[in-house]
């Protein structure tokens, strides 16, 4: 019986009491190839945006992690707007 840890990623499913669990790769796949035909264009369009963002480095998650953590009251863009003058 093949088991893999949660925070690892196979290549292969793995065998799990007797039973095939597909990777997230697999799913992936399966879902991509359940799709119509008419929805090719806009879903490769989202999914190539997905793929072109940027991610959060270390160091600006910590930022974000701190900013949160202070008490404080939200306050809407259109109010941080008004009071920068924009």
């Amino acid at each position: 019986m093949l088991v893999s840890a949660p925070w690892t990623r196979s290549a292969k499913p793995v065998q799990r009491y007797n039973k095939i669990v597909p990777t997230d790769r697999d799913r992936l796949h399966g879902l991509v190839d359940a799709l119509p035909d008419s929805r090719l264009p806009a879903d490769l369009s989202f999914l190539t945006e997905l793929g072109d963002q940027e991610l959060i480095d270390p160091e600006t998650a910590a930022k974000l992690d701190m900013a949160l953590a202070e008490p404080g009251e939200d306050v809407p863009l259109e109010e941080v707007r008004r009071r920068l003058g924009l």
